[in-house]
């Protein structure tokens, strides 16, 4: 079983993985929100295990301001 997505540690929406196979199978974690801020460094990679967890490292300095 997968690890859970923690919430956009910029403003505290929902996250999702999104996947896609043109040119091999690629993954990438990202906010729900439309609204938010979407920078290019998403968390993206071949290994969905490694990219949860390269999300949910980030998320742990979520401010809830």
């Amino acid at each position: 079983m997968m690890e859970k997505l923690k919430p956009c540690r910029r403003c505290g929406w929902k996250a999702t993985l999104e996947t896609w196979s043109s040119g091999g199978f690629m993954c990438m974690a990202k906010c729900t929100n439309p609204d938010c801020w979407h920078p290019e460094d998403y968390a993206k990679g071949r290994n969905p295990h490694k990219v949860i967890s390269a999300w949910n490292s980030e998320v742990e300095n979520f401010d809830d301001e």
